[in-house]
């Protein structure tokens, strides 16, 4: 927008009926345009693509039908190609053509819309084009089946950027993918309990997702964390690899050679006290660096101050309020405010602080200043206060960074447990996360029945036998004992049906008087399989 002019757009849509509704979007306001030459207009057959440039619409049908269109001329060319369905058409950027690539089931062709005739075609045996777009005025880009990008000059189809299909692989590349689902969950398994697989063995993939991995050491002999992060990595597992990251950092007696080489930055509140104020410190000073001389710049070193004060640092957030100049807009008022800063860091009266507590509560209940409210908190000490006001207002990550910070462990605990709390209600269902947070808060009881109540079987007998390596397993079997002996039976259930039997027995001991009987169970089906 500019000179006060908003743009005015029009979009067009086709609905089953092969009528087209025309919809006029201007600022933030959509309405239907009933006026529109579209509006009135029917195709022919069932569009499956479309595509406009300048005054010209291009369609394709599900019968391969090709159709030019002037709306304001109410003209209508048709050419049946008799190819089939017409998956996407993509009309040229090079200005003063009309050059329109047009996907099909078996391959391409290039048309020169304003004559209706065809200027190349590809239809390729090797591979088959999933989707096409022009990166150029002549180059097609298409994504191909075999899993590569080919680019064209779409005069000619014979040669292209891409010469996979004369290279050669120097060595044997295995991916765990191209197994059946059975042999892949028990060669997973086998590597998790310490057995040679040799499927899973590829040094390549893991070194990718992890620094210095230790080429030369056999997978099935590294520690049982690392085997699991490796397992995640092979598998291209995304929850399982964040998971056991989180493991790591929750349970710092396991035995690990890649602790040091994993990244665990994903989340900042994820970060250790020192590490999470050094992150916001320097996030402070950059940002104030970076919007020097924009126009955004009070707005930057305002949320910055905000920061500061909820950290604890008021002290820097007086030093940036008193260096603004004189000329910018509300001075006075952020004068005020690095005064209010300093009187408030050696007050101890209760009469003050409760009269900035209501103040701040009244600045939260009005839910236009809860930043505001929650800064006056910070500065006289009601952090514990903060978070819960900020957990209220939905704002949960910011009261866990601000709780990690300024708050003891056991407060923390309950600020992330409250958070764990929101993200498995029905409506947010985020489990997968809040299992992480509650790693992070060490609340591993609760991690355990998120990960029962998930049917996350696997994952949790394996984060048992962790648990035994710190010697804990005996308090969380006493606390959980019905959970416990899920996760055993559950979990032997699984490895007796990818085929791991004798695996299958050792958890059916740990599972007490029914897993005694299932083991008797397993024993029979196993006799029963047993060729005479």
């Amino acid at each position: 927008m500019g000179g006060g002019v908003t743009r005015q757009d029009l979009i067009l849509f086709v609905d089953l009926n092969g009528l087209f509704q025309a919809y006029k979007v201007k600022g933030n306001i959509v309405h239907e345009d009933k006026t529109s030459v579209f509006a009135t207009q029917t195709t022919i057959g069932h569009i499956t693509a479309m595509c406009r440039k300048r005054n010209k619409i291009v369609m394709g049908d599900v019968d391969g039908s090709l159709i030019k269109w002037i709306p304001s001329e109410s003209m209508a060319e048709t050419k049946n190609l008799n190819r089939g369905w017409i998956k996407s058409i993509k009309f040229s950027p090079k200005e003063r053509t009309m050059w329109a690539a047009v996907l099909f089931n078996d391959g391409l062709d290039v048309w020169e819309i304003e004559t209706m005739e065809l200027i190349n075609q590809l239809k390729p045996k090797q591979f088959k084009v999933t989707s096409l777009d022009w990166v150029s005025g002549t180059h097609l880009a298409l994504c191909c089946t075999d899993g590569t990008i080919r680019i064209f000059d779409f005069r000619n189809f014979h040669s292209c950027s891409s010469a996979i299909n004369r290279e050669a692989l120097l060595d044997r590349v295995s991916s765990a993918y191209l197994l059946s689902h059975e042999a892949l969950w028990k060669a997973k398994s086998s590597v998790l309990l310490g057995q040679y697989s040799g499927i899973l063995s590829d040094r390549k993939v893991i070194g990718e997702g992890i620094a210095n991995f230790p080429q030369s050491s056999n997978l099935e002999q590294m520690p049982l964390i690392d085997r699991c992060l490796a397992s995640a990595l092979l598998l291209g597992d995304e929850s399982d690899y964040h998971f056991w990251k989180a493991c790591m950092r929750a349970m710092p007696w396991t035995k690990s050679v890649l602790r040091e080489t994993v990244n665990h930055s994903d989340c900042s509140f994820l970060l250790n006290k020192e590490a999470l104020k050094e992150l916001h410190f320097d996030v402070a000073d950059s940002t104030l660096k970076c919007a020097r001389g924009s126009l955004g710049r009070l707005d930057c070193l305002r949320r910055c101050v905000q920061d500061l004060v909820a950290f604890g640092e008021s002290s820097r957030a007086v030093e940036y309020l008193l260096n603004l100049d004189s000329h910018e807009p509300r001075y006075y008022e952020d004068c005020l405010k690095a005064a209010l800063l300093t009187a408030l860091q050696g007050a101890t009266s209760e009469t003050v602080q409760s009269t900035i507590k209501l103040v701040a509560t009244n600045l939260i209940a009005s839910s236009s200043f809860i930043a505001a409210g929650v800064e006056l908190l910070c500065s006289i000490g009601k952090i514990g206060d903060a978070c819960r006001y900020l957990q209220s207002a939905g704002n949960y990550e910011d009261a866990a960074t601000l709780a990690s910070l300024r708050l003891s462990p056991d407060e923390i605990k309950d600020i992330y447990l409250r958070w764990v709390d929101y993200l498995c209600a029905p409506e947010i269902n985020q489990r997968s996360f809040a299992l992480l947070l509650s790693l992070h808060c060490g609340s591993l009881d609760r991690a355990l029945e998120l990960m029962a109540t998930s049917r996350h079987f696997e994952r949790a007998a394996i984060f048992l036998r962790l648990c035994d390596e710190g010697g804990i397993l005996e308090e969380i079997r006493d606390r959980n004992p019905v959970i416990c002996e899920a996760i055993y039976l559950e979990y032997a259930r699984y490895l007796h049906g990818v085929g791991l039997r004798r695996e299958a027995l050792e958890f059916c001991d740990k599972g007490g008087k029914n897993g005694r009987l299932l083991r008797q169970e397993f024993e029979i089906l196993n006799h029963d399989n047993v060729p005479a």
